[in-house]
């Protein structure tokens, strides 16, 4: 087996902090956009979540409200 150099130590450390980085800030955005979902849509949670989420996957922004009547 091949050892890892010391600078190749320091290079996987950080590569794994800065992963764990962008997992905590994604995170942290999913939490605050379903926290907002779930304080606003009220009864009809899942079916404004489920619309979020499709909204997003087709490149929409995940524009959850319901139009004006």
């Amino acid at each position: 087996m091949i050892r890892a150099t010391r600078g190749a130590r320091i290079q996987q450390v950080l590569g794994i902090l800065i992963m764990i980085a962008i997992v905590v800030v994604i995170a942290t955005k999913g939490f605050t956009d379903v926290s907002m979902i779930a304080r606003e849509a009220g009864d009809d949670f899942w079916r404004t979540l489920a619309r979020y989420f499709l909204g997003n996957m087709a490149g929409g922004g995940g524009d959850w409200r319901a139009p004006p009547d």
